[in-house]
C-alpha cells in the first residue's frame, strides 16, 4: 500500500515537472537566440570536450538531466540573465577546482615545491610552531578566533601554519607564506596535508596542534597519532556542541569532545566561566584547563574617525545627525529582534547592521521593514573598522539561551577598543566587565542606551573601556594559551626526572607519549566491546531498491568458506572456517579498524539455506544484480563447494548468479603462515579444457547471468592458462555442444600481466581491486602509529585513490570497472597483511559513481556491468555485508549510487541515440 502511494505521489512530481518544463520551453528558445546564450558558448563548448575525452572532471561538470532541471530553476528563481550568469560560475568554477585539484596533484610531492616552506621554518628564528590543522580558511566571512591566534603567535617568538581552503583562499595551491612567521597551507587536500606533517614531524622544537570543539573532520584516531609523533594538543571548546551552530553535529565529535576533555595531557581552553565548568566536570580536576576568552586586535580596533569621511554608503545615515546604533556579527536566530525593534521604535536613533545571514532570522523578523533600520551584509575584516568607528553606541543585542550563556562574543572587545559605550542583554560573559551596561528587560534596554549616549564623552567610563580592551588583547590571549603549553612540557619533564627508573632517557616525547599512546590503544580495543558505531553508520533501510531497466549491474563476488569444509579441517583442524582468521584479527595501529564484526547476520554458517536467502534479500534491497561465486575446481577436485551446490539445487534462492573461476594454487596463506601449497592447480592443457564439463550444469540454469545472451564465466589468473586460445576455443564448442549456448568469457586484469586478453580469445577484460590498481596507489606507512614494532605489512591511502581518481590513470578496450569498498587482509596475514585505510562509504560511493558513469559514457562493452570486490570476504576485510560498526552504510551507498545515476544515464543515452 505504501508503495503504492510512493508510486502515486512521483507520477504527481513527474506531471508538475512536466508542466514547467512545458512552460519554460518558449522560455528557452528565446534564450538560445539571445545575445547571453552565445556569449556563454565557450563554456559549453568546455563542457562538451570534458564529456568527451576528460572523464576525470565528468563528475564534476554540468550535464544530464540533473544540470538541466537546475538550469530551468536558477532561470525561474533569478531569471534568464541572472540564471545564464549563474550558470556560467558553476560551470567555469568545477572546471577551475579540478585543473587545480589536477595541478595539486602532479606537484604535491615534488621536493622542490616544499623547499621554500622548509627554508621558511628553518630560517625564521623562532621557538615553537603553532599549528592550526583544519582547513577553516584564512578569507573567511568572520575573522575569528583561529585566525588571530595564529597571527599573534609570531609576536611571541613562534611560528604559525594555518589550515588554508581552496574555497576562500583561492590562490594557495600548496601553501603560502602570507607573513614573516605565518604561512596558510591548503590542509583541505590530503596529500599536502600528508606532506606538510611529514616535514614537521621531523622538527624537534615545541609543536602543539589547536582544535576547536566545533571541528567537524579531526577525529580521536588523527588526535592520538599527533600526540604519540610528539605534538601537543591544545583543545579550544569555544562553543556548545550544538546543531544551531554548527548544522548536524556527528557522534564521533562528541565522543572525541568527551575523550580530550578527560584526558589531562590535553591542554583545554574554555572560552567562557559556562563551558570551562562543563570541561572541569569532565575532567574532575584542574590540570591543563583555563579559562581563555575571546579578545580583540586593539592595534587595529583602536581608531578614531579624525578627519575621513564615513564610506559611501553609510554616508546619508551619518550626515541625518541621529545617535547611530551599531552592531557588526552574524545575522541569526539568537539575535534579540524584538530588541532591536524597541530601538527603531525610536526615532532618534539609526540602527545600523552589518554582518552576514546565518540564517533566515533576519528576513522573517520585520526589522528590515523600519526606515531608520540599515542593512549593509557582510563587510571583510580589512575594512569592518571603518565602518564601526561611526557607531556612537555600540549593542550586544542576544536573547538568553544556552548559546548566548556560552558565549565569549569577540566583538565587546572590539566595542572597547573602539571606545564605544556598550550595551547587553543579561549574558554572563559580558556581565563581568564595567564597559559593558546590562539591561534584563526591554525597558532596561533603552534605559541603558540612553544611559550610553551620556556617557559618550564620559572620561572615566572611558578609562574604564580602554583598559579592559587592552587587557583583553589577541597578543595577550595567545601568550596564556602558549605559556599553558610550556607548563605542560615543564610538568612532563618533572615526570621524567622523577622517575625511579635508572636510564638515560635521550627523548623527553617518546617514553611519555607512548604511556598516552597505550591508553588510546586501549581505549579503542575497548571500544569493540561496547559496540561503537561509526559516524556513517545506517540502520536496515524501509524503502527497498526497484530496479529500472537502465540501471546499471552491480555483480558482487562471493567467497563460499564459510562452512566447515573436508580439506580446511584436513589442514587447520576440526571446524576451521574463514571466520577463524575474522575473529583474531587485531588492531596493527591506532586507528586501525580491527576486528570486523558481523551484523544482523552473525557469524554465519552456509550450510544453512537461511543465510544464504537473507544474504540474497539484503542483495536485492540494495541494489546488487547478482552474485559472482568464486568457482574452486582442481583437476576434478573441488573445495568450498557444498553453498554453491546448495544454491544450484535450490531454484527458491531466485537470484543472478555467475562463476569466477579461481585458478590458482591453494597455499597456506589462508592462515598468514607461509606460500605452502596445500592443493595445486594442475598446468595442463588438459585440466584447463576439462574444467568446462564441470561448469555446464552451472551454466544451464536459468539463473545464471548472459551478456548479450551468451554466459559469463570470470577467469581470475588468464596468465596462468597454458595455450590460452586453444582452451578457450574448446570451451565455446562443448558449451555450444551440451545446449548451453554462447559463452561470454572475460579476463581479470592482473598487476603483473601485460597481455591483449582480447586477441586471445576473451570476450572483455575486468579490473579487480586492490591487485589491478594497485601500483597506482599511495603508501603511507610512516604516517601511523603501530601498536607492534614487527609490522611489515603495507598500508595504503584509500582517499588518495578515490580523491585523485587512481582508477583513471589507465584504461583498456573492453574494460569493466570493479570497485572495492575496503580492503585489509590483516585477519589473514596479521602483521604482514596489505590495508587500504580509512575508507569510508561515501568515497566508496563516490569512486562508485565515477565508474558508473564512465561505463556509459564509454559504451565500448556490450554491458553495463561493475564488479565489487566483494559481497563477503570478511577475511580480506573487503565485503559489502552489514557489521556492528557501518551497519548497512556500504549497502546503503551502493543502492544511492545506482539510484542517483539514473537520471544521468538516461542523458546519456539520449547523447548516443
Amino acid at each position: 500500500m505504501d508503495d503504492n502511494l510512493d508510486m502515486v505521489d512521483i507520477y504527481n512530481e513527474l506531471l508538475e515537472a512536466r508542466e514547467v518544463i512545458v512552460q519554460q520551453r518558449q522560455e528557452i528558445a528565446d534564450i538560445k537566440g539571445s545575445l547571453s546564450w552565445k556569449i556563454t558558448k565557450p563554456y559549453r563548448v568546455a563542457v562538451g570536450l570534458l564529456k568527451k575525452g576528460y572523464h576525470k572532471l565528468k563528475k564534476y561538470t554540468i550535464f544530464g538531466f540533473t544540470a538541466f532541471v537546475n538550469c530551468f530553476r536558477w532561470i525561474g528563481q533569478y531569471g534568464v540573465k541572472e540564471g545564464l550568469k549563474l550558470i556560467r560560475e558553476k560551470v567555469v568554477s568545477k572546471i577551475q577546482a579540478k585543473k587545480k585539484l589536477a595541478k595539486i596533484h602532479t606537484i604535491v610531492n615534488e621536493t622542490d615545491c616544499w623547499k621554500e616552506f622548509e627554508d621558511w621554518i628553518e630560517s625564521i628564528p623562532h621557538e615553537f610552531i603553532d599549528i592550526f590543522s583544519v582547513p577553516m580558511g584564512w578569507n573567511t566571512k568572520l575573522f575569528q578566533r583561529f585566525q588571530h591566534i595564529s597571527l599573534n603567535v609570531g609576536k611571541i617568538n613562534g611560528i604559525a601554519v594555518y589550515g588554508a581552503h581552496p574555497s576562500v583562499d583561492k590562490d594557495v595551491d600548496l601553501y603560502k607564506i602570507i607573513s614573516p612567521k605565518l604561512c596558510l597551507v591548503n590542509l583541505e587536500n590530503p596529500q599536502v596535508k600528508q606532506k606538510m606533517f611529514e616535514i614537521l614531524d621531523k622538527r624537534k622544537e615545541l609543536k602543539y596542534i589547536r582544535i576547536q570543539s566545533i571541528d567537524l573532520a579531526t577525529t580521536i584516531e588523527e588526535v592520538n597519532r599527533y600526540i604519540y609523533k610528539g605534538y601537543y594538543i591544545v583543545y579550544e571548546y569555544i562553543d556548545e556542541l550544538t546543531p544551531q551552530i554548527t548544522g548536524s553535529v556527528p557522534q564521533f565529535v562528541y565522543e572525541r569532545h568527551e575523550k580530550l576533555l578527560k584526558n589531562k595531557n590535553v591542554i583545554v581552553t574554555a572560552t567562557s566561566d559556562k563551558l570551562f565548568k562543563q570541561a572541569l566536570e569532565i575532567r574532575k580536576s584542574k590540570t591543563n584547563i583555563i579559562v581563555s576568552t575571546n579578545g580583540v586586535d586593539y592595534d587595529y580596533w583602536h581608531d578614531t574617525r579624525g578627519d575621513a569621511d564615513p564610506p559611501e554608503d553609510i554616508k546619508e545615515i551619518v550626515e541625518q545627525g541621529k545617535i547611530i546604533v551599531g552592531y557588526h556579527g552574524a545575522l541569526a536566530r539568537w539575535i534579540d529582534y524584538d530588541a532591536l525593534k524597541a530601538i527603531a521604535d525610536t526615532d532618534r536613533y539609526s540602527l545600523l547592521l552589518i554582518g552576514f545571514e546565518h540564517d533566515d532570522s533576519l528576513k522573517n523578523s520585520g526589522i528590515l521593514e523600519y526606515s531608520n533600520v540599515y542593512f549593509l551584509g557582510s563587510k571583510p575584516y580589512s575594512e569592518l573598522v571603518k565602518y564601526a568607528v561611526w557607531y556612537d553606541v555600540a549593542i550586544m543585542p542576544f536573547v538568553l539561551n544556552n548559546i548566548t550563556l556560552s558565549v565569549s562574543p569577540v566583538k565587546i572587545f572590539e566595542y572597547m577598543a573602539l571606545k564605544k559605550p556598550i550595551v547587553s542583554g543579561a549574558l554572563p560573559e559580558c556581565k563581568k566587565y564595567g564597559s559593558c551596561l546590562i539591561a534584563n528587560t526591554l525597558d532596561e534596554y533603552l534605559e541603558q542606551l540612553e544611559n550610553a549616549v551620556q556617557l559618550i564623552d564620559d572620561e572615566k567610563y572611558m578609562e574604564v573601556v580602554s583598559r579592559e580592551a587592552k587587557e583583553n588583547t589577541w597578543e595577550a590571549i595567545t601568550k596564556k594559551v602558549v605559556n599553558l603549553v610550556y607548563a605542560a612540557r615543564e610538568d612532563q619533564i618533572k615526570k621524567l626526572n622523577n622517575s625511579k627508573k635508572e636510564e638515560t632517557i635521550p627523548d623527553i616525547y617518546n617514553t611519555t607519549l607512548t604511556d598516552l599512546y597505550k591508553s588510546f590503544y586501549m581505549d579503542e580495543v575497548l571500544d569493540i566491546s561496547r559496540n561503537r558505531k561509526s559516524v556513517y553508520y545506517k540502520e536496515l533501510i524501509q524503502k527497498t531498491y526497484k530496479r529500472q531497466e537502465n540501471d546499471v549491474k552491480i555483480i558482487a563476488y562471493y567467497l563460499t568458506q564459510y562452512h566447515p569444509d573436508p580439506h580446511n579441517e584436513e589442514w587447520w583442524g576440526k571446524g576451521v572456517t574463514e571466520w577463524n582468521n575474522v575473529t583474531r584479527a587485531i588492531p596493527q595501529f591506532l586507528g586501525h579498524y580491527q576486528p570486523r564484526i558481523p551484523g544482523e547476520m552473525g557469524y554465519y554458517d552456509l550450510r544453512i539455506k537461511d543465510n544464504m536467502k537473507r544474504q540474497i534479500e539484503l542483495a536485492k534491497m540494495y541494489g546488487i544484480f547478482g552474485f559472482s561465486f568464486y568457482y574452486y575446481w582442481f583437476n576434478g577436485e573441488r573445495l568450498l563447494e557444498q553453498p554453491l551446490e546448495m544454491f544450484l539445487a535450490d531454484s527458491d534462492l531466485d537470484f543472478p548468479f555467475s562463476l569466477c573461476w579461481a585458478n590458482e594454487n591453494w597455499t597456506k596463506r589462508f592462515d598468514g603462515t607461509n606460500l605452502d601449497i596445500l592443493m595445486e592447480q594442475p598446468t595442463t592443457v588438459e585440466s584447463y579444457r576439462n574444467v568446462i564439463h564441470d561448469m555446464v550444469r552451472f551454466l544451464n540454469d536459468p539463473r545464471y547471468i548472459t551478456v548479450d545472451g551468451k554466459k559469463v564465466i570470470t577467469v581470475y589468473r588468464p596468465s596462468l592458462m597454458p595455450k590460452v586460445k586453444e582452451v578457450l576455443k574448446y570451451w565455446r564448442r562443448v558449451a555450444e555442444e551440451k545446449g548451453v549456448g554462447k559463452l561470454y568469457l572475460i579476463a581479470v586484469k592482473e598487476n603483473t600481466v601485460e597481455i591483449d586478453w582480447l586477441s586471445e580469445g576473451y570476450d572483455a577484460v575486468s579490473e579487480f581491486h586492490p591487485g589491478t590498481l594497485y601500483k597506482e596507489c599511495t603508501k603511507i606507512n610512516d604516517t601511523l602509529v603501530y601498536a607492534r614494532r614487527d609490522f611489515s605489512g603495507e598500508v595504503y591511502s584509500y582517499k588518495d585513490i578515490v580523491i585523485n581518481k587512481k582508477y583513471f590513470n589507465y584504461s583498456y578496450p573492453k574494460l569493466y570497472r570493479a570497485v572495492m569498498p575496503m580492503w585489509d587482509n590483516t585477519a589473514r596475514r596479521n602483521n604482514k597483511g596489505m590495508i587500504f585505510h580509512e575508507s569510508t562509504p561515501m568515497l566508496y560511493k563516490e569512486w562508485l559513481m565515477d565508474v558508473i558513469h564512465e561505463s556509459y559514457e564509454k559504451a565500448d562493452t556490450e554491458d553495463n556491468i561493475i564488479f565489487i570486490n566483494a559481497w563477503n570476504e570478511w577475511g580480506e576485510g573487503a565485503y559489502l555485508e552489514p557489521d556492528r560498526f557501518y551497519g548497512y552504510a556500504y549497502l546503503n551507498a551502493t543502492k544511492e549510487a545506482v539510484e542517483e545515476c539514473r537520471e544521468d544515464i538516461l542523458d546519456m543515452k539520449g547523447r548516443m541515440q
